[in-house]
């Protein structure tokens, strides 16, 4: 749907934009992303520049202070993620005096429940070298009528805010909390909206901000703003757009974008799931059937824009949730409870949130789709680029894909040119899996092979055989553990190879299997004497060598961060 605002004199004519009306759904979207030159904004790369590898590797957690029994103060958070075994996009919200929806647009300092703004600092700095991203979460649009910017207002509140048809300021109530929305327009709002941006990346140290209710309209009606200082009562939303736009350096995250915020926003957060009341799942089971269905628009329009995010109350704890955002390029997500109740139930997902994202979303969810189609009754298929992805939306039946069975709500993810395969299988390589709904993650190289397996009961497996691996005296299996290297017996087969995948040798996580072609043994290297936590000691400087050279060998090539401390 597109929606159009007019404001027109009595019997004066409207000319609406050109429409698209009877093509298939892909050429329509495909001639509206050319018609408002959606594919000349900048890309995912060039928002993020150095940061973007590190960013699509990320998943999410959200923490959410003084809300649903929240315990930690921001001294307790660094300690207590030591569980998140991935560095991850953190989004902080609910921080601020007064905690949820307290004290917009008023961010520093924070709750003194939770510490001083020199501990927010601190916490930002701990997290950033455990390297995880901080995301702080602001309002700009709606302001708490308890707010110190509020209380201090030279002039009457009427004057700064968004005024609706009937003359009166727009205001809402939102948890027992009385607020207004502000006009993007009027001068006063503009300087707030700069001081926010230096607190939450100046004075704390965010990586990105996430800002909330800029986009807001109104239950799905387009909002007018008849503040003076306004252009036009049209203008309100373009007038956020405008704000966001002068402000791109700080890589800016939106709820519920559109299409025109994505030539400077990195990120929408919030999708059809967080709009839909009462959704358990997110497959099209739970609608009313032959109603309607999902079609990915925004995936299609402007996929490689911006990332997309779910909200906090949709994270990745179901086997339907992780197939929807990997059908649609959804960036995974976990939520703390901050020492409430919760986790525990939950934290079973944490190696399949790092693990595909990391392994297999990253793969393409910088890239938009670039067709989308049905297979079958219930079975979908899109590409974006160079990996396929197919999702069985059925909530009983399994789907064949090339010697392979995608369990029921399960997906598959193919990237020929990156020897991946991943996704949630009854049978892998023609070979039935104990127990089914077994999440792998498959890639290979010329000389290995890995297999990832965060979720699942122990199962045999087999694996094909690449044909150049002409020797099986030269084919070994390795298990890796956070502490050992387990080498795994296997039975070589013609074309197949086959072992056990075990959750658990000698008490520990398996975090990998790795299959070797051309080695017939492995030298284990300990890694005695490297620093298992990060330390900042006290600093003597030799006045008589003042320069110091750093040298450091690799055993392969990879990525590193070497962060010089003052």
């Amino acid at each position: 749907r597109r929606e159009f605002l007019f404001q027109t004199a009595d019997g004066r004519p409207e000319r609406s934009p050109a429409r698209w009306l009877g093509e298939v759904y892909k050429r329509q979207l495909d001639a509206y992303r050319k018609d408002n030159n959606l594919k000349s904004f900048p890309n995912i790369e060039e928002k993020l520049g150095p940061m973007k590898e590190d960013i699509l590797n990320s998943p999410v957690s959200y923490l959410s202070f003084l809300h649903n029994n929240w315990r930690w103060t921001f001294q307790d958070v660094p300690g207590s993620l030591i569980h998140l075994n991935n560095p991850s996009i953190i989004i902080l919200s609910d921080f601020q005096a007064g905690g949820y929806y307290g004290s917009h647009p008023d961010y520093l300092p924070p709750d003194p429940r939770l510490g001083t703004t020199d501990d927010f600092k601190k916490l930002f700095e701990s997290l950033h070298t455990q390297d995880h991203f901080v995301v702080p979460t602001a309002i700009p649009a709606w302001w708490d009528e308890n707010s110190p910017t509020i209380q201090s207002l030279a002039g009457s509140f009427e004057e700064i805010a968004q005024i609706d048809v009937n003359g009166q300021p727009f205001s809402q109530t939102v948890y027992e909390k009385n607020g207004y929305y502000v006009s993007p327009y009027h001068a006063v709002v503009q300087q707030k909206m700069t001081d926010i941006i230096e607190d939450l990346t100046l004075t704390v140290p965010g990586d990105m901000i996430f800002m909330d209710e800029v986009t807001y309209t109104d239950f799905g009606r387009i909002k007018y703003d008849f503040n003076p200082s306004s252009p036009s009562p049209a203008h309100y939303h373009e007038g956020w757009r405008q704000q966001i736009n002068n402000r791109q350096d700080s890589r800016i995250v939106v709820k519920s974008g559109y299409d025109r915020l994505t030539e400077y926003a990195v990120g929408f957060l919030g999708t059809v799931l967080s709009s839909v009341v009462g959704f358990d799942s997110p497959f099209p089971h739970n609608l009313e059937k032959g109603q309607w269905e999902y079609y990915p628009s925004a995936p299609i329009l402007y996929g490689d824009k911006v990332l997309f995010y779910q909200t906090s109350d949709q994270p990745t704890f179901s086997k339907s949730a992780l197939s929807w955002n990997l059908t649609h390029g959804v960036m995974l997500n976990w939520q703390e409870k901050g020492g409430g109740e919760g986790n525990d139930d939950n934290i079973k997902w944490l190696p399949v949130i790092s693990d595909f994202q990391k392994y297999v979303l990253s793969a393409y969810v910088q890239n938009r789709i670039t067709n989308y189609s049905r297979l079958s009754d219930g079975v979908t298929t899109c590409n974006y680029g160079d990996t396929k992805v197919i999702t069985n939306w059925s909530e009983t039946e399994s789907y064949d894909y090339g010697g392979h069975a995608v369990s029921s709500d399960g997906v598959v993810v193919e990237n020929s040119r990156l020897g991946l395969i991943a996704g949630i299988f009854n049978k892998f390589s023609g070979e039935n899996l104990a127990g089914g709904n077994q999440y792998l993650i498959v890639t290979a190289e010329q000389n290995e092979i890995v297999i990832r397996h965060p979720m699942g009961s122990n199962t045999p497996i087999k694996i094909t055989r690449p044909s150049v691996w002409s020797d099986d005296s030269m084919i070994r299996v390795y298990a890796t553990t956070s502490s050992d290297l387990h080498e795994i017996n296997a039975n070589i087969d013609g074309e197949s190879i086959h072992f056990n995948l075990d959750n658990f040798i000698s008490n520990e996580t398996v975090l990998y299997y790795k299959v070797i072609y051309g080695i017939t043994g492995i030298q284990i290297e300990t890694d005695e004497g490297v620093p298992k936590h990060f330390y900042l000691y006290e600093n003597y400087p030799n006045p008589f060598n003042p320069s110091t050279k750093l040298k450091y060998d690799l055993p392969v090539d990879c990525h590193i961060n070497i962060r010089i401390f003052n």
